[in-house]
């Protein structure tokens, strides 16, 4: 039984709400954002807190050649079938395909959680906004993002994880 506080509930709770969604998949398809490093930026700032700014390089080096050479692969056929007329009964074998791009997200959804990171100072929103900016910072292929998707996640993160001190 998964509880809240593991990451991979903690991702598919937040990616729940439309909006956020929508916002994780532009900030992926608009900025080279890596949507399963910014729920996990997010997942580790509320319940361990902050990632020092350096651990970004080894969590980048663990997480790259498996988005780059298994979900991203996946991701791009998916798509193509979903854009392409192939005049065959494509659907069942795209879903397959979903399945397994899910399932590669959850194993290296897994491995993330497994990483041992120092952290600083209590879990909480502050955390993980700083983690996610950090994240922002360290992803060299990212571009710019627009500053307003960033604040849709953060605001999902603080309707599903209220403030304490508020």
């Amino acid at each position: 039984m998964h509880k809240i506080t593991d990451f991979w509930p903690f991702a598919t709770a937040l990616y729940q709400d439309p909006a956020t969604a929508q916002a994780l998949m532009r900030l992926q398809d608009e900025a080279n954002c890596d949507v399963l490093l910014i729920l996990f930026a997010l997942w580790k700032g509320q319940f361990h807190g902050q990632i020092p700014p350096p651990c970004w390089d080894a969590i980048l080096a663990s997480a790259q050649p498996w988005r780059r050479d298994v979900i991203e692969p996946l991701r791009a056929i998916r798509r193509r079938m979903k854009t392409q007329d192939y005049r065959l009964p494509s659907a069942p074998i795209r879903e397959q395909v979903k399945q397994a791009e899910l399932a590669a997200e959850q194993a290296q959804a897994l491995a993330l959680e497994a990483l041992t990171l120092p952290c600083d100072g209590a879990g909480g929103f502050d955390a993980a906004e700083r983690n996610l900016l950090s994240y922002i910072e360290a992803e060299a292929r990212i571009i710019a993002p627009d500053p307003r998707l960033v604040d849709t996640v953060l605001h999902q993160l603080a309707v599903q994880y209220p403030r304490i001190d508020e």
